[in-house]
């Protein structure tokens, strides 16, 4: 006899036991165009626009997150002197978009506008520790006591150098000077790590956990084991994570490769809350090159008055062809679910390549590829 349909109700009840959620997909732009497109990197801007870094279009790209007109910001050759080269890898830095290039070069692009316009430049960086061609991940984080400036601490998590590179900004903010090593011990393995995550804690993800650091020193922290670990989803493949909010508030969001879903972790002990699929008929989270998310703060009441709870989250992420996007709230499942049309975008991710510069020999690997690194 099937015993699929009485598979199938265990693995339900079971789900809705593990906390298991389903959400939409909301198509926010297509990527599409003549040339050979290789999304490799995705962050939220400083003005609230999503960027998407192209390696092979050698690109990179602004999406409004609404309406989802996109217009290409940076192409490798724009910029001084020789220019950039192929854009490599993306952060963000006070009013900053930071572009690493595969020359191991350091732009920083800062929109004028909301339609895509903006001043691309180099940053000068001291070169008294060179770079490798291994670089993990590139961060920032803005300084307390001078976020009115606009200026805040780089780095920069190099494997050759078996250290995380820590730089001041200089004071006129055009650069920043030589590094410091942020890692107190000399001896952890940085090639475990796929991402870096700073929130005044500094987070490495690792294939099925979180490092978290303080000041330089490992902290006692893990994340907790999904509830289904030991039935229903054995196995994990962390790949990409985001963590909004400010240091120890809030959650972490990892995303599993090997279970197509988004987990949520607390981040003040790394105890589970709970996973989200998306729901019937929608795409997968699989091969995601990109993930942030956007929590938004609780509502202001006055002083006495009962706490008001926070919107729902909303997560963006990038594949292959397409940028999503989607509250955290539960959607129905079942034969009357639909998929969400989501807005129709207006515009599409990734022209067709140009240049003389030839394709990089060395390419980055996206954060979330399920691809080995070439």
């Amino acid at each position: 006899s099937d015993v699929r349909p009485i598979r199938e109700r265990v693995a339900a009840g079971l789900d809705e036991l593990y906390g298991t959620n389903h959400m939409a997909a909301t198509l926010v732009a297509r990527i599409s165009g003549g040339g050979v497109q290789d999304p490799q990197d995705l962050v939220l801007g400083p003005d609230g626009a999503a960027y998407v870094l192209d390696q092979q279009a050698r690109t990179v790209s602004r999406v409004n997150p609404e309406t989802g007109a996109t217009a290409v910001i940076v192409t490798a050759g724009d910029g001084s002197g020789e220019g950039i080269g192929t854009p490599m890898m993306l952060s963000v830095g006070g009013p900053d978009l930071l572009i690493s290039d595969i020359r191991s070069n350091l732009w920083r692009w800062r929109p004028s506008d909301d339609t895509g316009r903006g001043t691309l430049g180099p940053v000068v960086v001291s070169d008294d520790v060179a770079w490798g061609d291994d670089i993990i991940d590139i961060n920032t984080f803005l300084l307390p006591d001078q976020a009115e400036d606009g200026l805040y601490r780089l780095y920069v998590t190099d494997p050759s150098s078996d250290q995380i590179l820590s730089y001041q900004p200089t004071a006129d903010g055009s650069g920043f000077s030589t590094p410091s090593d942020y890692l107190a011990a000399a001896n952890e393995d940085l090639d475990e790590f796929r991402q870096m995550l700073i929130d005044g804690n500094l987070y490495g993800l690792t294939e099925d956990d979180v490092v978290k650091h303080l000041s330089g020193r490992v902290q006692d922290f893990s994340l907790g084991v999904p509830p289904d670990g030991g039935d229903l989803r054995p196995g994990r493949d962390y790949r990409l994570f985001a963590g909004p909010g400010g240091i120890g508030e809030g959650s972490l969001y990892v995303w599993d490769a090997e279970h197509s879903r988004l987990l949520v972790f607390r981040k003040s002990d790394g105890g589970f809350v709970e996973q989200w699929f998306t729901g019937a008929r929608m795409p997968l989270l699989e091969d995601l090159r990109g993930l942030y998310v956007l929590q938004p703060a609780a509502p202001t009441v006055a002083e006495g008055e009962d706490p008001l709870p926070a919107e729902p989250a909303t997560a963006y992420w990038l594949t292959a062809d397409a940028l999503y996007r989607s509250p955290l709230v539960d959607v129905p499942q079942g034969p009357t679910a639909s998929p969400s049309p989501g807005a129709s975008p207006s515009g599409s991710i990734g022209p067709s390549a140009s240049g003389d510069e030839p394709s990089p020999g060395r390419s980055r690997r996206p954060r979330g590829s399920a691809s080995p690194a070439p």
